[in-house]
């Protein structure tokens, strides 16, 4: 499944870069791909997870590339954080970080992670649906204990971290 998903985002990238006027003038190959293949892709675009898919309810982070919001899935009504990071901040960072984030989030089997639920893209945004955890993550547990916290809970938090 995840195979899966990876090519369709790959196609979905190469068909928006193909869409570039100036590419498609400079070269037909380009243009009878866009041409011969924009049905597919709507329909992919139309059955894949995007956006509208959610409704958007508070935001409960803010970042430096994006926010974090509580979103709900309309058709089962399950609640999610979502994350949207700005791809032209991202981007333009040497840094792929939010790469190793998604993989990480995706990968995971530990309890003491959130595991992502759906990644997509827009054109201006990238989104990671993820399990909502209404306790907060770390840095807001920090942060409520003053910026620290007592030895025996680093230490039961770290072993709980390092052992998944």
């Amino acid at each position: 499944m995840k195979f899966r998903e990876g090519l369709f985002d790959s196609l979905q990238a190469l068909y928006d870069e193909c869409c570039i006027e100036i590419l498609q003038k400079q070269d037909k190959n380009i243009q009878y791909f866009v041409q011969n293949h924009k049905n597919t892709i709507e329909n992919l675009k139309k059955s894949r997870v995007n956006l509208t898919d959610f409704e958007v309810k508070n935001c409960i982070g803010r970042g430096h590339f994006g926010d974090v919001h509580v979103v709900l899935e309309k058709n089962t009504k399950d609640v999610y954080a979502m994350k949207s990071i700005r791809k032209c901040d991202s981007l333009d960072q040497k840094r792929t970080s939010f790469i190793d984030e998604r993989n990480i989030m995706a990968l995971t089997q530990s309890s003491w992670h959130t595991s992502l639920q759906y990644a997509f893209q827009d054109t201006t945004h990238l989104f990671f649906v993820m399990e909502f955890q209404p306790g907060g993550d770390l840095l807001g547990l920090l942060n409520k204990q003053g910026g620290t916290l007592p030895e025996s809970a680093a230490i039961f938090y770290l072993a709980e971290i390092v052992s998944t």
